[in-house]
């Protein structure tokens, strides 16, 4: 039982450990500014400003767990070349951001949300789109309303916390590892960070989000089973798409689907945005 608990514990430093680092210099062929604010997570947030067009819309792309806003830049190549001005950046914990710890969304919506209105009120984008992945996704989903979204895609996201772990763990350990070893780390993890289990609930929340939403899977995800993402679209208010991408597990979506990817967003912003 202590192998278990010492497990347990060490797992959970793992995941909630920071992740900074330098992600080094933007793409040459794009006009980006470093640009900085501060978010109500209590970090000071970095990322890149890029746009060609003045007063065009605008897109927020987050990207997952453990990443950076490099890992956003192919995606922000094909909206700047569509004429959208985009903003990449690190979320709380990660890259070039401040923070002390990962908190799989529950602090990172604050960064959200200081995005959107950094968008809004210092470069003057009257509308804005955003593109989460995973981390981000949940992040967009349990941000603050206030900052209003006018078009969101949300790539695998997790419906809730108790089921994300759940998933993730079952896929080194096994179902039973997972009913032993998940609710060890859905109990202590978020303690540990200062919130509980049930305050990371993305299913409850997307209802709440007025704006289309285009929700998208991997039909061969294990971190976030179809499942899991065909509920978290029937939960979203609407206007509301979906896509399942064949063959696709849990990572980069655009680079799975790559022409396919860029058509269906690229359709999706030009009606809603």
């Amino acid at each position: 039982m202590l192998l278990v608990l010492l497990t347990a514990w060490s797992l959970v430093g793992y995941l909630t450990a920071p992740r900074h680092h330098d992600v080094g210099p933007p793409p040459r062929n794009m006009p980006v500014q470093d640009v900085a604010f501060e978010s109500d997570s209590g970090s000071r947030i970095h990322g890149w400003y890029v746009t060609r067009t003045e007063n065009a819309p605008a897109i927020l792309l987050v990207h997952g767990l453990h990443g950076d806003r490099t890992w956003m830049m192919t995606r922000a190549g094909i909206l700047l070349n569509a004429g959208y001005a985009i903003l990449a950046i690190d979320l709380s914990a990660h890259g070039e951001s401040e923070g002390e710890g990962i908190t799989f969304g529950w602090r990172e919506h604050h960064d959200v949300t200081a995005a959107v209105r950094f968008l809004r009120e210092i470069k003057g984008h009257e509308r804005v789109g955003a593109i989460g992945e995973s981390l981000g996704g949940a992040s967009i989903v349990m941000g603050d309303r206030s900052q209003r979204l006018d078009a969101v895609v949300l790539e695998m996201v997790f419906r809730d916390l108790d089921s994300a772990v759940h998933d993730r763990v079952a896929r080194w350990l096994g179902s039973w590892g997972a009913s032993i070893i998940a609710p060890l780390l859905t109990v202590q993890g978020p303690r540990r960070m200062g919130f509980a289990a049930d305050d990371l609930r993305p299913i409850e929340r997307i209802g709440d989000l007025d704006a289309p939403v285009f929700v998208m899977g991997g039909d061969r995800d294990a971190h976030t089973p179809t499942e899991d993402t065909r509920a978290l679209y029937e939960a979203a208010r609407g206007p509301k798409e979906l896509w399942l991408v064949p063959g696709a597990i849990h990572t980069n979506l655009q680079a799975q689907a790559r022409d396919a990817y860029a058509e269906r967003v690229l359709a999706f912003f030009a009606e809603h945005l």
